[in-house]
């Protein structure tokens, strides 16, 4: 959506407060609404702005200059400059003052982006917002790391997909950050039909990825929603859209049935809506910071807790399984396709299908004790890096 008539955002349902008391997000008080009625002349151009960037839009128009870019949106050259100076010095602040809290500071250190690296960046205006999480996530990341923000106002995976040439054309990133999928769940009226079906959104984000098959990729969950404020806000009554909470929901339990890391930002942005119950306040754009830079680099006292901590223990079960494997084939050398030892799931029972009988059989099963063993013992040194508590050594079987 555009910034005059919402963006799309939506997300668990509202009610309460937002993030539990003490948390970094807390640190830089609430500020403008995110979202909400357009004020005349200065302010509508301010807000335009600020969640758009045309060049983003119609990136076969190459880079316009600041010339150009500030005459669409009817300002003069330097009073654009003033206000994306502005918009970048507000991000700077949120960045200082939630790095404030040493253990918050600890964990952006810690977060999996280093020097060299290019980080691309998917979303709509949640994310396009110049006073966004991704805005403040530029001043905390050390210097050397390229946030490469593409984000689009009002885009829906459908549109982020065709985009895809432009999203590669500087090369593949080391990692990608993607909050999109929500402008997909507009509904024309409550009973009204999705803008872009479950299915199709699924089958865009399954081909986004496959984009880039070899990078890593973190997913964001939709920000929660107020139904009763967007049902109430003026231009989406006129418009005669909506959003559910239930289907973000949805789309959410999608997210988090892949095999990628997945933050969920829902809980921690109910509140910390603006007026129009789609867009962040400033305070829930740092909100949704915090649960991002909480997943991806956990409190060093609790690893391998909540949600990051599952998902990274997965990944060194996963680890492991694929090395076991790998001792597997080395160990079976030869041995037709048919008879190899698969790789044992961990704390699994000996696979089927085995040929019985005879030295080759004797030789599997061996293949397959080792590369049981190997498995669980390296699975257990990943692990103790990441279990606050020592794990108890392995029984052997």
């Amino acid at each position: 959506m555009s910034a005059t008539d919402g963006r799309g955002s939506s997300g668990a349902a509202a009610g309460g407060g937002g993030p539990a008391g003490g948390r970094p997000d807390r640190a830089v008080g609430g500020g403008a609404a995110g979202g909400g009625a357009v004020g005349g002349g200065a302010g509508q151009a301010e807000r335009l702005v600020r969640f758009q960037q045309p060049e983003r839009a119609l990136p076969y128009l190459g880079r316009p200059s600041r010339d150009v870019l500030a005459a669409l949106f009817g300002l003069e050259s330097a009073d654009y400059a003033a206000l994306l100076t502005r918009f970048e010095e507000q991000a700077r602040e949120a960045a200082r003052e939630l790095t404030a809290d040493p253990v918050f500071a600890a964990r952006v250190a810690a977060l999996p982006f280093r020097p060299g690296q290019r980080v691309l960046v998917l979303g709509e205006s949640s994310t396009a917002d110049r006073l966004s999480w991704c805005e403040i996530l530029r001043h905390l990341l050390p210097p050397g790391v390229e946030l490469a923000n593409r984000a689009v106002s009002g885009c829906t995976t459908t549109e982020a997909l065709g985009r895809a040439p432009w999203l590669t054309a500087a090369g593949e990133p080391d990692a990608v950050l993607c909050m999109l999928g929500a402008n997909d769940l507009r509904r024309s009226g409550p009973g009204g039909t999705r803008l872009v079906s479950a299915s199709e959104t699924g089958r865009n984000l399954r081909e986004l990825r496959n984009t880039l098959p070899r990078t890593p990729w973190y997913w964001i969950t939709p920000s929660a929603v107020d139904e009763v404020r967007i049902a109430a806000h003026p231009p989406f009554r006129a418009a005669g859209i909506g959003w559910r909470a239930a289907d973000v929901d949805e789309l959410a339990a999608h997210l988090a049935d892949g095999p990628e890391p997945v933050v969920d930002v829902r809980s921690a942005t109910v509140g910390e809506l603006a007026e129009d119950g789609l867009h962040l306040t400033p305070a829930g754009q740092r909100a949704v910071l915090v649960a991002l830079v909480e997943s991806l680099a956990p409190d060093p006292g609790r690893a391998g807790s909540g949600t990051a901590g599952t998902a990274g223990t997965a990944r060194v079960q996963a680890e492991a399984a694929a090395e076991a494997e790998r001792e597997n084939s080395r160990l079976l050398g030869g041995a037709r396709a048919s008879d190899r030892v698969s790789a044992p799931a961990l704390g699994g029972a000996e696979p089927e299908g085995r040929v019985s009988g005879g030295p080759q059989a004797a030789a599997r099963a061996q293949a397959h004790r080792l590369a049981q063993a190997l498995a669980l013992s390296r699975t257990q040194a990943l692990l103790q890096a990441l279990l606050p508590t020592p794990l108890r050594p392995a029984v052997e079987r």
